[in-house]
């Protein structure tokens, strides 16, 4: 197989680069503060990782901090009155319209990113990204 971009040989599974790039941090954040002379290897390896990393789950959990944050503002600013009230409610409304968009987002197009992501690879040479195709 050949990277699509610059025609190497080096190419890995995506899942493969990611997984040695997270054990190579772990040892390293173990061990204490990186030596001068593993300093390059542990960059390549951060590096390369980053490039090879999964898709994410959007987590419920930023919208409801949000909101939380918007409330206790709203709530410290007691002289909003009915002002405020409206307000808290028009961002309760966001709240649980990004909950159901994060939902929908976790259901349907995750799973699809995921796959796709398990079959990519990742050049060493160039850094580009490709899934393969049969």
């Amino acid at each position: 197989m050949q990277c699509e971009k610059c025609g190497s040989a080096r190419v890995q599974l995506a899942s493969n680069v990611y997984r040695r790039g997270q054990r190579h941090a772990a040892r390293h954040l173990l061990t204490g503060l990186v030596q001068a002379p593993a300093a390059p290897a542990y960059a390549a390896a951060g590096t390369a990782a980053r490039l090879a990393s999964p898709p994410r789950m959007r987590s419920p959990l930023t919208p409801i901090l949000g909101f939380v944050a918007v409330a206790i503002l709203l709530c410290l600013s007691g002289r909003l009155g009915w002002i405020g009230t409206a307000l808290a409610g028009l961002f309760l409304v966001g709240t649980l319209a990004a909950l159901a968009a994060n939902s929908v987002h976790n259901r349907t197009a995750y799973p699809d990113a995921y796959r796709r992501w398990k079959n990519s690879y990742l050049c060493l040479e160039c850094g580009q990204v490709f899934e393969h195709r049969d």
